[in-house]
């Protein structure tokens, strides 16, 4: 089980505890993946990162190609784990899929 609170993440008693405030998180694969709140930064809007469970970060999600994304884009503010598939959300609600293993974005829908 998760627990959030603020700047921490909780998972099954190991305390993560990062810089940023956390918005979302979520346990897969022996990952854990953390949304953090963007601050003011020009690259906070790729504020999803990938952490193994010994608190070592795997990866930071890579900028999707505008093929994907289109030239606007706005930070993430959730996940989604569906059967073997994971999601970041962003803003405006386009779902991005992406590669557990690498943090690259490989698809994209609207979320209703």
């Amino acid at each position: 089980m998760i627990k959030i609170e603020g700047k921490t993440v909780i998972l099954n008693g190991n305390i993560f505890t990062f810089q940023n405030t956390v918005l979302d998180a979520v346990s897969i694969e022996q990952k854990l993946l953390v949304v953090f709140q963007p601050d003011n930064a020009d690259n906070s809007k790729n504020n999803l990162y990938c952490y193994d469970l010994n608190k070592k970060m795997i990866w930071r999600i890579q900028e999707p190609s505008t093929d994907i994304a289109g030239t606007v884009r706005f930070p993430y503010i959730g996940l989604c784990v569906q059967a073997a598939q994971q999601a970041v959300v962003d803003f405006y609600g386009r779902r991005f899929t992406f590669n557990i293993e690498s943090g690259e974005i490989t698809g994209k829908d609207i979320v209703r």
